[in-house]
This record gives structure tokens, C-alpha cells and sequence, in this order.
């Protein structure tokens, strides 16, 4: 479904979504289609992200067009 979604008419060049997104085959079809990728970064259990993969920025973008949709 959301291989559907992103065309250039459609989207913009940066793509933001949460981390359930990312994957291989994912990033593939953001490539190939020369959108930047804005995925959170996935964190797993005794291995914190690094400090270039930190979501911060990513979250503070996604979290004022979440808060819109969610008032």
C-alpha cells in the first residue's frame, strides 16, 4: 500500500513516518524513486541507537503534523 503513495506528484522529496516503516525493501522503493527517506530509526533491546541515528529531529517534525490530525 504505501508503495502506491509515493509518487513525486503525490509527495513531497522527504518522506516521514514511524518506524514500523522501515525495512530494506522499503528504503529500496524511497530510493528508486529519489525520495529521502525520514524513517524513525528503529532501537532494539541492549543496543541504544547511535547518537547520528537519534530521531529528534524527525520527531519534532512528525509530532506537529501528528497533533493536528490528532486535535
Amino acid at each position: 500500500m504505501l508503495a502506491t503513495l509515493l509518487t513525486l506528484e503525490k509527495t513531497a522529496r522527504d518522506v516521514w513516518a514511524d518506524s514500523a516503516y522501515r525495512s530494506t525493501e522499503t528504503e529500496a522503493t524511497l530510493k528508486a524513486q529519489q525520495l529521502r527517506s525520514q524513517i524513525q530509526q528503529k532501537g532494539y533491546r541492549h543496543k541504544p541507537l547511535a547518537a547520528r541515528q537519534r530521531n529528534r529531529r524527525r520527531t519534532q517534525v512528525r509530532a506537529r503534523v501528528e497533533h493536528v490530525f490528532g486535535h
